[in-house]
């Protein structure tokens, strides 16, 4: 369980880094 939170808020970070400067 805390792999696949981790895993997760590793994806979203991911994304969110991704999609800041495709907005920007």
């Amino acid at each position: 369980m805390e792999r696949k939170a981790l895993r997760f808020a590793k994806s979203k970070t991911i994304q969110n880094s991704t999609n800041a400067p495709r907005k920007g």
